[in-house]
């Protein structure tokens, strides 16, 4: 028996998904390429981790006063846990997300909590280096450098900790 989007939402939900849905919007000045970009960016969505089903609706392009062609999409979701969900926020930016189900409250287990502030901890540290990159001087580059392979070395002493508490419980 083939399995339907609603049993494969309800299964997720119990297991601790989310089906939520994102907005974006799209601006160009090229309609064809704005058409193009919106579908892919879509369906590229589908492929990141976590994600058990993406569908979009694109609304047709309007054309602005200043020549700019803008759209805008709904994307409807289905995501392993939140910390999936997170992590396609995260990296498409979207204007607003709802989550449709659970209908009140969110499975999360403690492991799962780890994941979601690891998540953000990366990202923002992901985007500190981005910005020290664009801005910084040669001297506070090389320390941000040194700063990092610290900061990755703590990391790994950390998870060895946590690896030994687990395998002791």
């Amino acid at each position: 028996m083939a399995r339907t989007l609603e049993d494969l939402t309800n299964e997720a939900v119990r297991e601790g998904g989310v089906f939520a849905v994102l907005y974006f919007d799209m601006h160009s000045q090229d309609v064809e390429k704005l058409k193009q970009i919106s579908t892919e960016f879509v369906g590229r969505m589908t492929g990141e981790p976590g994600v058990l089903y993406a569908q979009g609706e694109i609304e047709e392009p309007i054309k602005g006063a200043d020549g700019v062609y803008s759209t805008n999409a709904e994307v409807h979701v289905l995501t392993q846990t939140l910390t999936s969900l997170m992590g396609v926020a995260m990296r498409y930016g979207p204007i607003g997300v709802e989550i449709l189900r659970p209908d009140n409250h969110l499975k999360l287990s403690l492991g799962e909590a780890h994941d979601l502030l690891l998540l953000v901890s990366q990202n923002s540290f992901e985007f500190s280096r981005f910005v020290i990159n664009k801005i910084a001087s040669p001297e506070d580059k090389q320390k941000f450098q040194k700063d990092s392979e610290r900061r990755a070395e703590m990391g790994k002493k950390l998870l060895e900790r946590k690896e030994k508490t687990e395998a002791s419980k």
